[in-house]
């Protein structure tokens, strides 16, 4: 009997559980469904005001903000990158040098978060040139522009142009005393010194003055990506010890911020510090496998195939050739899925030489061509990108030409007009003056008529005395 009660007794637990999660999941799904819904509500009472808006500097701003908005939405990219367009042309149209700056530094935005670092270069760099030398703009502009420009041109590993912009932004930001933008700079110079091996040692100065103006603000999201730049540059220098104590404290920032991206990429970090060391390999995996887990939980492809290719490294230097070749295989799977050709090409070269130590010289031939062929697509894809940075370049100059030579036609047709009016004011006063001659001398004629008609008797009676040789007397 207590053998069966029991078991109804779990039962019914079991079904009294199984409602409670079912419930759960409606609520779930209600809430989700009620906050999209209301998401979608205000992008469309937005557009709905950017349609009764007339071309102004509220719809420009409005535009730029829209864009943001719908490109956060992952089937709004479209109409994203058209309204950041209109923003452009409108605010040149508008002659608002600022306004017209912060709408190229939108749409570099929208490229940037594309991953498409050519073409939001050029935007992002033009923003700040149109304002660089302008004393009336705020120095708060002039630092995110710079700051976005050296950071597209980073990404494009465009390292001592990254390094040109990130100074500008340092040097604002230390006139202004503005810890953010220092701390942004700086983090950046450091990141782009760490790229180039010659420069390399110079990063940790500004890695420390970043975290020391973070530390300033109590930005704990900020002192963690400096810890993590910092072990970084600990790791390329293989003194593991230190790099260690820096990914010790970034994960107990991460912990308190319960950071799941952040506490995803410490692990992998940890991974990369034991993978590098090789001391203990066992390790490296257990840190890569925890921050797989947790970027698959996120959903996050790109880190899970990275971490797959790392994973593969790991089992390569443990000689596990095979488990090696799945990883491999997982990674560049993801990669295709992805276009990560980058990606393909380093995992289809790593196959190769894997293969030439199994002595499968077929597969690894194989392998070798197909790594040769993505490393080709991969140049032919920058050299895509960098003629449509070049054309966009080119539409923005021709743009802004177009409209400036509107302005000078503006400008030479209202000097024609000012000076057909300067034309014709002067004949009004030469006609006016001359009438006003006339009239004087008819008035005059006409006043001193009896004078003028007796003046002309003596002449007559003069001419004809002297016509006869006598002396008349009014010639006398």
């Amino acid at each position: 009997m207590f053998i069966k009660g029991s078991h109804k007794s779990r039962e019914n637990l079991l079904s009294f559980l199984f409602k409670k999660e079912i419930q759960f999941l409606f609520l779930f799904l209600w809430i989700s469904l009620s906050v999209n819904s209301q998401e979608i509500s205000r992008l469309d009472s937005l557009q709905k005001e950017l349609s009764k808006v007339e071309v102004d500097s509220s719809k420009i701003l409005l535009e730029i903000k829209l864009s943001r908005e719908l490109q956060q939405k992952t089937s709004g990219d479209e109409e994203a990158f058209r309204l950041a367009e209109c923003a452009v042309d409108h605010a040149l149209n508008y002659k608002d040098t600022l306004l017209y700056a912060r709408a190229l530094d939108n749409l570099g935005l929208l490229y940037r978060f594309k991953q498409n670092y050519k073409e939001a270069l050029p935007l992002h760099s033009r923003a700040f040139e149109l304002i660089e030398k302008d004393k009336e703009v705020s120095p708060i502009y002039k630092m995110i522009f710079a700051d976005n420009a050296g950071l597209a041109a980073r990404y494009d590993q465009n390292y001592d142009l990254a390094i040109s912009f990130y100074m500008k932004a340092l040097e604002l930001a230390e006139e202004e005393n503005n810890l953010k933008n220092i701390a942004i700079a700086s983090n950046g110079i450091g990141n782009s010194l760490g790229k180039i091996p010659e420069r390399r040692e110079e990063a940790i100065v500004f890695f420390k003055r970043s975290l020391e103006a973070e530390k300033k603000m109590n930005n704990s999201l900020g002192i963690a990506m400096n810890y993590l730049s910092i072990s970084a540059y600990y790791i390329e220098r293989k003194d593991f010890y230190i790099a260690k104590k820096y990914l010790n404290r970034l994960l107990e920032i991460n912990k308190e911020r319960n950071d799941k991206f952040g506490l995803a990429i410490t692990y992998e970090f940890y991974g990369i510090a034991y993978l590098e060391e090789e001391e203990n390999l066992d390790k490296a995996l257990f840190y890569f496998n925890n921050s797989l887990g947790r970027f698959i939980a996120l959903k996050n492809k790109h880190k899970e195939a990275e971490i797959l290719s790392n994973i593969g490294n790991t089992e390569l230097k443990k000689g596990n050739l095979q488990k090696a070749e799945e990883y491999y295989n997982q990674a560049i799977d993801i990669a295709f899925e992805l276009e990560r050709f980058d990606l393909v090409e380093e995992n289809s070269s790593a196959l190769s030489k894997l293969m030439e130590e199994k002595e499968n010289f077929k597969k690894a031939l194989y392998y070798f061509k197909q790594s040769e062929a993505y490393k080709d697509s991969i140049n032919l894809g920058e050299q895509n990108l960098t003629i449509e940075s070049l054309i966009r370049k080119y539409d923005i100059s021709e743009k802004e030409n177009y409209i400036q030579l509107l302005e000078k036609d503006k400008i030479l047709n209202k000097s024609l007009l000012e000076n057909q009016e300067e034309q014709l004011k002067r004949r009004r006063l030469y006609v006016i003056f001359l009438s006003i001659g006339i009239i004087l001398i008819t008035v005059i004629f006409i006043t001193d008529y009896p004078f003028m008609h007796l003046l002309y008797s003596q002449l007559l009676v003069c001419q004809r005395v002297c016509l006869q040789n006598t002396v008349c007397l009014i010639c006398k």
